[in-house]
């Protein structure tokens, strides 16, 4: 996967969750580390245009937008949906 990733000559979001199956994301999973150590050899390999997206607090600081406190409703989507628009358009030039 690290060749494929660092073969992108445009921007590329990595987004790293769930960090822990909780509203809170305080705990770091097995998929947030691998994405993070990506993310932090492909930048030190000087791949530019690289973003990690936490999705720490993605879901809101309450329980209300998932349906178990770990995957999300349509509440806990849309909350996701305004994160990824914010993050995602001053790198398209959208602001």
């Amino acid at each position: 996967m690290l060749e494929t990733v660092a073969k992108v000559k445009m921007g590329l979001v990595l987004f790293s969750g769930p960090t822990s199956c909780s509203v809170r994301n305080v705990c770091p999973t097995g998929k947030g580390i691998i994405l993070r150590k990506i993310h932090q050899k492909l930048t030190a390999e000087g791949v530019k245009n690289l973003h990690l997206l936490s999705n720490e607090g993605m879901l809101g600081d309450d329980t209300e937008g998932t349906v178990d406190g770990c995957h999300p409703n349509d509440l806990g989507m849309m909350r996701q949906a305004e994160v990824f628009a914010r993050t995602l358009s001053p790198l398209l030039g959208k602001n």
